[in-house]
């Protein structure tokens, strides 16, 4: 059938609502800005960045509306969505956790639409930020360690991603690009690790 690496992994995220962007990698804490690089690097970066992120856009379309023509498909992602919520309170994300970190990443967002990220948003709540933001993936990557969970999202990938290309059959393409993409993103992102600590 399909090879359950790359695509698979990143169909399921976006279907799940996990991932935020394809070059979360790249924001630290959800700036704008990506890892200090200079010159023709920083030129490099930026591009392969932007490039990605306009797959994940052309991704998310072509996933949306074949949501939308396949009910189904819908009910099953909310359900998988609901477990994994469940999963993640058990493992101390709680209801009033998820309700103060969407208040406080809305929050930000408006600041950083304002252009005025440091000026309006405290730094007491930017610690709240990170210490929900780090409970929460904790939580998730417990959560998802569920076999009943793992297997349930293992079957949702495989026949949304069949439903995507039938949807749009350069669906498969634009998965192996935007997987390429990010490949690229994180070698630079090393190479300048690398740099820093030699």
């Amino acid at each position: 059938m399909f090879r359950t690496s790359g695509r698979l992994g990143m169909i399921g995220l976006l279907a799940f609502g996990l991932l935020a962007s394809p070059l979360a990698l790249a924001q630290s804490g959800g700036g704008a800005s990506g890892p200090a690089v200079s010159g023709g690097q920083q030129s490099d970066f930026q591009q392969a960045r932007k490039e990605a992120m306009k797959l994940q856009q052309q991704i998310r379309t072509i996933q949306r509306k074949t949501l939308k023509n396949n009910p189904d498909l819908q009910e099953r992602q909310k359900e998988l969505q609901n477990r994994l919520k469940e999963r993640m309170a058990k493992e101390g994300f709680a209801a009033k956790d998820r309700k103060r970190f969407q208040e406080l990443r809305g929050k930000m967002a408006k600041a950083r639409s304002a252009g005025q990220q440091g000026q309006s948003f405290p730094k007491e709540e930017m610690q709240e930020l990170q210490k929900l933001m780090k409970s929460r993936q904790q939580a998730r990557k417990a959560a998802m360690q569920s076999p009943e969970l793992q297997k349930a999202r293992k079957s949702f990938q495989e026949d949304l991603l069949v439903a995507m290309k039938d949807e749009n059959p350069d669906t498969q393409a634009m998965l192996d690009k935007l997987r390429k993409k990010a490949q690229e993103v994180r070698q630079m992102m090393q190479k300048k690790g690398a740099a820093n600590g030699s």
